[in-house]
């Protein structure tokens, strides 16, 4: 049963959500996991996004990042 429209998210769903998303898994398989519509986790990596808990990087972004960390 989905969560109802409203609910507060709990701190260990924003949680399982950013680590779902750095395993790159896809809104849907994470909305059926969070018991959510994947238009609410949609909108809620939007809000974390927005708040600055959420970073978006182009996977050369990040391999770029990575090698510079490396050095």
């Amino acid at each position: 049963m989905l969560n109802p429209m409203g609910v507060p998210w709990t701190v260990k769903e924003e949680e399982h959500l950013i680590e779902s998303l750095e395993l790159n898994c896809d809104i849907v398989s994470i909305a059926d996991t969070l018991q959510r519509t994947p238009s609410a986790v949609g909108l809620k990596i939007i809000h974390l996004y927005q708040k600055g808990c959420l970073v978006v990087m182009s996977e050369l972004t990040y391999e770029a990042w990575q090698h510079r960390r490396s050095q």
